[in-house]
């Protein structure tokens, strides 16, 4: 017999428990980021650290329950656009401050 989940009505706690890691994360991904381009790192390099990161995570995780499946959209046009867009934000976010050094 197959587990019952909960209506989403009983699932508050849950959801709150997930926005509250999610932002513990992010805490710990900006801080490090930061901290990474006052020691002289450049951008380009903390930007590869982060998604090198976000890889080998997802492959670790995601992979062995989606396999294959993990890899196929249907616009991989908007993806590649989307990824673009991610790269070049994520790139701005953690650049060195000149004044900050």
């Amino acid at each position: 017999m197959s587990a019952q989940i909960a209506p989403i009505e009983e699932r508050h706690s849950t959801g709150i428990g997930i926005l509250m890691l999610s932002q513990l994360i992010l805490i710990f991904l900006d801080t490090s980021a930061k901290w990474m381009a006052t020691q002289g790192i450049p951008a380009g390099e903390i930007v590869f650290i982060r998604y090198a990161v976000h890889v080998a995570l997802i492959l670790l995780f995601i992979w062995p329950l989606r396999g294959r499946a993990l890899f196929r959209t249907a616009n991989w046009k908007l993806e590649v656009l989307r990824g673009i867009c991610l790269l070049g934000t994520t790139a701005g976010n953690f650049r060195p401050c000149a004044t900050c050094r």
